[in-house]
């Protein structure tokens, strides 16, 4: 997706313009964790990362009118145990169906992933640090 968005450089007009695009997935238990379709659905992502790992992967491109450049970061995360009555409680005060996987991180639920692995720029869409390391190589 990330390539996609950047394949739109042909909007700018002018030579030295750089777009910088973004996107960010959830992997776990084989298949991709996207934004619930509703209160129900944002529960049973939440019940089923409860106490597992999830892998988030965030993928960048970099390009310009003469080149392009792509690469990508991997986070394994490890959920906390969380019990239903945290859950739902979370789902119905934060609302959080406009997130990938019903997690407003702002709002709290950074807390329910294992310290060591939370690593919030890449979680947020954009591992900022690795990004300046590829854009003084472009």
């Amino acid at each position: 997706i990330s390539l996609e968005k950047g394949g739109s450089l042909h909007l700018f007009h002018v030579a030295d313009e750089l777009l910088i695009t973004a996107d960010t997935i959830v992997w776990t238990f084989s298949e991709i964790l996207g934004k619930p379709k509703d209160r129900e659905d944002a529960i049973a992502m939440l019940r089923k990362l409860s106490r597992h790992v999830h892998e988030v992967i965030t993928g960048v491109c970099i390009t310009n009118k003469r080149k392009n450049g792509f690469f990508f970061r991997f986070i394994d995360r490890l959920f906390a145990r969380l019990d239903d009555d945290e859950i739902v409680y979370y789902v119905d005060k934060y609302r959080p169906f406009d997130k990938p996987v019903a997690m407003a991180y702002r709002n709290g639920s950074g807390t329910w992933q294992s310290k060591h692995q939370w690593q919030f720029y890449n979680v947020m869409g954009l591992p900022v640090r690795l990004l300046y390391q590829e854009l003084k190589k472009f």
